[in-house]
């Protein structure tokens, strides 16, 4: 069950990401990471009866690694856009101002 529920945490963040990225129009972002998902997952299901272990977890680490500075990568540049916005839009976020 543990691993049932950190998969949905984790497909949630990048749910979450996806549509503060592409919120003008993330229909086809949200089909490219499912299709990519699903991609992945039928890749993995083909070769783990064809490699043993070690080759099994060589793929792991390479994948993990990768993930790991993309996320890193593409971390940096939603954050600073939506940064540049407020800037840009003092409006945009006057519901969270208190009166003085």
């Amino acid at each position: 069950k543990q691993w049932y529920q950190r998969r949905v945490a984790i497909t949630a963040g990048i749910y979450a990401a996806v549509g503060t990225i592409f919120e003008s129009n993330p229909a086809p972002a949200f089909a490219m990471f499912k299709f990519v998902q699903s991609s992945v997952g039928a890749a993995a299901f083909v070769y783990c009866g064809h490699l043993i272990l070690p080759y099994q977890l060589g793929i792991l680490t390479v994948t993990c690694v990768v993930g790991c500075i993309s996320f890193a990568f593409l971390d940096k540049s939603p954050s600073q856009k939506l940064e540049q916005k407020a800037v840009a839009d003092p409006e945009q976020d006057k519901f969270l101002q208190t009166p003085a």
